[in-house]
């Protein structure tokens, strides 16, 4: 499966709402829909702040981000 496929899932399935990850992680909504598009890409603080909210652990950062 495409990682943006498996990190939209895990998104999906957290039950949180984008906004309110995006706030979380300090950048618009709309950036956010953009990252997870790979229209840009992730900072690493992102990446991480995401892992944690998410609860994904890092040894299988690659497998949703690269």
């Amino acid at each position: 499966m495409e990682t943006t496929t498996l990190l939209k899932q895990k998104v999906n399935d957290s039950g949180y709402k984008l906004s309110w990850i995006s706030e979380q992680l300090g950048i618009t909504r709309y950036s956010l829909t953009n990252k997870l598009n790979k229209i840009t890409e992730f900072k690493s603080s992102e990446i991480s702040m995401l892992c944690k909210i998410l609860s994904i652990d890092k040894s299988e950062i690659a497998k949703y981000f690269f």
